[in-house]
């Protein structure tokens, strides 16, 4: 049987011979810490290449979470910005219904008051139908 230098590649009758040649033979030694240095570098390449993973995983959950948060953003903000706009149609409307009630006054200055509260009456359903019409359509 025989063994060889799984460094230099040369068989041994023996394994006491393979031992002392790893030991002592300067090709052998060479290669060797060549093979070492080898591992050493490729280690230190490795425990880099982790502590770049954990820094990106670290960065990754920070933007999972960031984005998570932005979305609620946006919906709390698409809820403020519907909520504001029924009111702005809401003021629209009012403020067009007061203006057609002050129009009406001021054509008629002998109005009596049952008279203007039959007319804003009036315009407030007239109001009313325009905002029901109008959510239905939404």
């Amino acid at each position: 049987m025989t063994f060889e230098c799984e460094f230099c590649k040369k068989t041994f009758a023996n394994k006491s011979t393979l031992s002392t040649h790893k030991k002592n033979a300067k090709k052998c030694l060479k290669l060797q810490s060549e093979v070492i240095t080898k591992n050493i570098k490729f280690t230190d390449e490795l425990k880099q290449l982790q502590e770049d993973l954990i820094k990106y995983e670290s960065i990754r959950l920070r933007q999972i979470e960031e984005i998570k948060e932005l979305k609620q953003t946006i919906s709390k903000l698409q809820e403020e910005n519907i909520s504001l706009s029924e009111k702005l149609e809401e003021n629209l409307y009012t403020n067009v219904n007061n203006i057609k009630i002050t129009q009406v006054i001021n054509a008629s200055p002998d109005m009596t008051d049952e008279r203007i509260i039959a007319i804003s009456n009036k315009c407030t359903e007239e109001l009313i139908k325009s905002l029901e019409k109008l959510k239905s359509e939404q």
